[in-house]
């Protein structure tokens, strides 16, 4: 099926300086050390974005008070001494999910570093699929006691820490019914001392994914706002993983020949939500949505999941998530039934049962 409208680089990054402080200097005791340790710091995320700049012949400028790397018409955000995903932030240790043998090779590589996968951000980190151009996972840490409010971006750039053919770009979303699927949303990375950095990294195309905008924009959204106001609310502290389901007979894409290498669009998307109970330790929920009748055209009615048990018709056991995904999820465990996927084009009350 091909799916369309309705109607190189390489940059190199450095290592970053502390994986969990956000490359922030302490201002309990402002002191003349602290001050120059601060400005050496700022000179060293300067000297890192040049050289990110420079292996491509890039430039680093500043735009609107903002550092960007433009390199022809592409244009690439530095990411300097990014704290990235936190394997113990809920207390118990949850590393990232790990790639099966069969599907390793397909990881994009770092430039700076081709034996490392992972993209660290602030508050998350990406590991990419370099064949269809989108995550083979995110993984963002929130900390429902520190949210904050901050302006919203909208400003999509590049990553230069992989190479811009294995990240897909606007040609992919222009002038279609097509979203930018923010794979880590935009509020989940916006807490803590950089919550304002935050928000702007995730407007990378390394965290988007294409999801048909009445998935983006309504089911999947509704499950975001599920996870996100339970943290809030509760000032609770918890992991999400979120990613595609790539399979060998997703549709092609091309956007209407707008795309000079094509790719295949996901049909589903997946979700694991995981915190700590204080008796019983790690758990964890995993949620599966489709949008195969969206992307054929026939959504159908608009569901409204404002009640928690019509959640239930998209969880899935991690075991068969993991089947489908071929990702492990490690320490993670759960036990609910498996889920049968929402098809919108068959009323809601045949379906929750």
């Amino acid at each position: 099926m091909q799916v369309g409208n309705n109607q190189n680089s390489g940059l190199q990054s450095v290592p970053r300086l502390n994986k969990h402080s956000g490359g922030k200097v302490p201002t309990a005791a402002v002191s003349a050390e602290t001050l120059q340790t601060g400005e050496v710091q700022t000179k060293k995320a300067e000297s890192a974005m040049l050289r990110q700049a420079a292996i491509k012949g890039g430039k680093l400028m500043d735009i609107n008070g903002e550092k960007r790397i433009q390199v022809g018409n592409d244009w690439y955000r530095p990411y300097v001494d990014r704290n990235g995903y936190d394997e113990n932030f809920l207390g118990d240790r949850l590393d990232l999910p790990t790639l099966d043998p069969s599907i390793k090779s397909k990881a994009a590589p770092r430039v700076d570093d081709p034996s490392r996968n992972e993209l660290e951000y602030t508050n998350f980190s990406i590991v990419m699929n370099k064949e269809r151009r989108m995550p083979f996972f995110t993984a963002v840490n929130i900390d429902g006691k520190t949210v904050k409010e901050v302006e919203r971006g909208d400003k999509w750039l590049f990553d230069p820490r992989i190479e811009r053919e294995h990240q897909l770009g606007n040609e992919a979303y222009k002038n279609n019914d097509i979203d930018r699927g923010h794979m880590v949303r935009r509020r989940d990375a916006v807490w803590g001392d950089n919550a304002e950095q935050g928000s702007t990294d995730t407007f990378v195309y390394t965290n988007a994914a294409p999801q048909h905008k009445d998935l983006n924009q309504h089911e999947w959204l509704d499950l975001e706002n599920r996870v996100f106001d339970k943290a809030q609310a509760e000032g609770k502290k918890m992991t999400v993983l979120t990613g595609p389901v790539f399979r060998d007979d997703d549709p092609s894409f091309d956007n209407n020949g707008r795309m000079q290498t094509p790719t295949k669009i996901p049909q589903d998307f997946w979700k694991v939500v995981v915190w700590k109970d204080p008796e019983k330790g790690l758990q964890s929920e995993a949620f599966v949505m489709s949008q195969k009748h969206d992307l054929a055209g026939n959504s159908g009615p608009e569901l409204d999941l404002t009640q928690e048990s019509q959640f239930n018709t998209f969880r899935v056991p991690l075991d068969q998530l993991q089947d489908m995904t071929k990702l492990n999820f490690g320490q993670l465990n759960n036990d609910c039934k498996s889920a049968q996927l929402m098809d919108r084009s068959r009323p809601l009350h045949e379906q929750l049962v």
